[in-house]
């Protein structure tokens, strides 16, 4: 069934009819409006009157929130009768001077470039719109003109690119720079001043952003910076120089952005550096305790009020010895802040100071440098003021190669570069390179780190994987000369094809270890390298010419060295089988505490791939730690109580060392631990350095 056009059209025209009769009648009937409350049937009228609708109204039923009555009578209770429902608009529209504006809320739109306030629209006390945004600027002109100037002009929100507010805006800051480099809050004028500026600039007239920049054209044809902030508009004072306060933290060709921040309530408060991660393992905590040169006085000022009393007694008054020593103090010196500051009271007769009597931990906070760690997106991973914490979280990330170059090789390559920088979230760092073997052991790649020691690790093994590929013969000569008790005690770990790669690779290890040609290669070292990356690239080449002088030294070196290393490796293995069987001989319900603390020094060794696990020089100490084993448990029988004492001993040590042994980052602590089982266990052998438990917790505190 279709609709009947025509009939649609007479329903319209009777509603436009009837709307126009109800606005024409309301008129009339503006006291009787009213509009629904949230009770049921309740409508709220003029002059905070309550009323319901007659029942028989036509409109009962719809409860419409607006309506007007033609006659309101009051039985038991208050009804409107002859009801029409209305709209709130025909209200505004027909009462004229009769309705009441409050306005509230004026502020600032920069999308609208006006000044904005939302107005509320009340009849007989009666609210009709509660909130309605209005241009304020109409209804208050002087208002509207400050709040433009505060909240537009003085804050820079104007929102209209314009030369002189980024002159003006960009002055503030660098004022605020100042203030957090200075540490103070003075130098900058408040922001009444910034708003007497423009206000005795701008006519009275003007409080949009329109009108401002149809006046701001014409009065910069004849003063381009009329509007331009000069120093004298923004300062209190005359600005200090900020030359001890640079903007980029510069190691090497390394250069990282420095942000200060004042506000002592912050985390962020003193300088931050912010560092790529990739970047993170080149920066140096000597050089960082150096802090920033405008603060530098202060720093070393509290660092002499750290010391221990019976130091500072002799330094009486301290500021007066920090003022006398801080000229001799050189940052570019090579040594570190500590150090110096031990030399520079030596000389002043303080004989019994050393780095370890300081506690830069007790300084300031905004005088420790916080590290902000970036990924390369420059998204912020970590903050941190421990520098060597923050290396040793992220190390198994920043050892990683950052990437590699297409294609193997088998000679040492011609276009070998071993350091070269490169750019990384903005920021200019050194890259490493290093050969790194494949998983066959037959090649290497080039592979790209920022982690100076994990790249001469990698390249170290790279090396020795092309000396092994021209080895020819003499790789036989020597795995020949394994005998039957040598791979007999070897057997329980592994065949003897796995024997001979381990003789070869830990007698290729020995030879470069003791035989290297030593090279000059500090040009190539980041400053930040330490001892250990030294040690290990002057012995490693980084030329075809260098590889061609270590591979005629290793080679011809390689079987005198690897017969040693066969009588080490033998001796090892051999101790290793008695042991074993004097363990199993032992009744575990007596001995059970020392046979567990045996068995986990036995694993903490990694008999199975030793020379792998550690440097040479290290691994050849094997032979004596298990002979101080084989002596422990010969005497064990009839040496208890003495071997529970050193058991209980060792238990916070293996509890420190519980699941990395191998760590390099506590290497000393680890292998000084072993000589403190020869002192516990096996007198009268001798320890290879002096070892006690103080000297062990002094050592941990330091590694850790």
């Amino acid at each position: 069934m279709t609709s009947d056009p025509t009939a649609i059209e007479d329903e319209e025209l009777k509603a436009v009819k009837y709307a126009n009769l109800h606005r024409a009648l309301l008129t009339g009937l503006l006291s009787t409006i009213a509009h629904k409350t949230e009770n049921r049937g309740e409508y709220l009228a003029a002059r905070q009157q309550k009323a319901k609708i007659f029942p028989a109204s036509t409109v009962f039923k719809q409860v419409p929130p607006w309506v007007m009555a033609f006659e309101v009578v009051e039985t038991s209770q208050v009804f409107m009768r002859t009801v029409a429902k209305i709209e709130p608009e025909w209200i505004i529209s027909a009462a004229g001077d009769l309705l009441k504006y409050h306005y509230f809320e004026p502020h600032w739109s920069k999308k609208t470039g006006r000044v904005k306030a939302y107005a509320q629209i009340s009849l007989f006390g009666l609210i009709i719109i509660s909130k309605q945004l209005t241009n304020y600027e109409q209804v208050n002109l002087v208002e509207s003109r400050e709040i433009f100037i505060r909240d537009g002009l003085v804050t820079g929100n104007l929102g209209r690119q314009a030369p002189f507010l980024q002159h003006n805006m960009d002055k503030i800051a660098d004022i605020e720079r100042i203030e957090d480099k200075l540490r103070r809050r003075d130098l900058l004028v408040d922001e009444e001043a910034l708003y007497q500026f423009y206000d005795k600039k701008i006519p009275e007239h003007i409080a949009s952003r329109k009108a401002f920049e149809d006046w701001r054209a014409e009065v910069e044809k004849t003063d381009a910076k009329y509007l331009f902030f000069t120093d004298d508009d923004v300062l209190n004072s005359q600005a200090p120089t900020t030359g001890d306060f640079p903007e980029m933290w510069k190691l090497g060709d390394l250069k990282l952005p420095l942000r200060y921040v004042f506000d002592p309530s912050s985390d962020d408060d003193g300088v931050t550096i912010r560092v790529p991660l990739a970047a993170l393992p080149q920066l140096d905590a000597i050089e960082l305790l150096w802090g920033v040169p405008g603060w530098r006085y202060e720093l070393v000022l509290q660092l002499l009020k750290s010391l221990p009393k019976d130091i500072r007694r002799q330094i009486v008054p301290i500021p007066d010895t920090a003022d006398s020593l801080f000229d001799e103090l050189q940052p570019a010196g090579g040594q570190g802040l500590l150090k110096q500051l031990c030399q520079a009271l030596n000389r002043r007769g303080v004989m019994s100071v050393t780095p370890d009597s300081f506690n830069p931990s007790s300084i300031d906070r905004y005088l420790q440098p916080q590290i902000c760690v970036v990924d390369d997106k420059n998204r912020i991973i970590e903050k941190g003021r421990d520098l060597q914490t923050l290396q040793i979280r992220h190390a198994s990330e920043t050892r990683q190669a950052v990437n590699e170059q297409q294609g193997t090789h088998t000679e040492f390559p011609e276009h070998f570069a071993f350091s070269k920088n490169h750019h990384s979230a903005g920021v200019v760092m050194k890259q490493f390179a290093a050969l790194v073997a494949d998983v066959s052991g037959e090649a290497v790649s080039i592979h790209q780190y920022t982690d100076v020691n994990a790249a001469l690790q990698a390249h170290r093994i790279g090396v020795l994987t092309l000396i092994k590929g021209k080895l020819g013969a003499k790789k036989k000569q020597l795995t020949s000369q394994i005998d039957k008790i040598f791979k007999l005690a070897f057997a329980p770990l592994g065949d003897m094809e796995k024997l001979k790669t381990i003789v070869i690779d830990a007698a290729l290890d020995a030879s470069l270890e003791e035989h290297y040609v030593l090279f000059d290669h500090s040009a190539d070292l980041p400053e930040s390298a330490d001892d250990t990356a030294v040690a290990l690239a002057e012995e490693l080449p980084f030329t075809p010419k260098e590889y061609e002088k270590t591979l005629e030294v290793v080679s011809g070196n390689f079987l005198l060295t690897g017969q040693n290393v066969i009588k080490i490796l033998k001796n090892v293995y051999t101790r290793w089988q008695r042991i074993r069987q004097s363990l199993l001989m032992l009744d575990r319900e007596v001995f059970g505490e020392s046979i567990e603390d045996i068995e986990d020094q036995l694993e903490d060794l990694h008999l199975a791939d030793f020379v792998y696990r550690m440097d040479y020089s290290h691994w050849q100490q094997y032979p004596r730690y298990l002979e101080a084993l084989e002596i422990r448990i010969e005497r064990l029988e009839h040496n208890l109580e003495s071997d529970l004492e050193g058991v209980y001993a060792l238990d916070v040590h293996m509890e420190r060392l519980a699941n990395c042994a191998n760590d390099k980052a506590i290497s000393e602590y680890r292998w000084m631990v072993e000589e403190y089982r020869i002192q516990l266990f096996a007198q009268p052998m001798k320890t290879h350095m002096a070892v006690s438990p103080k000297r062990l917790s002094k050592m941990w505190d330091k590694m850790s």
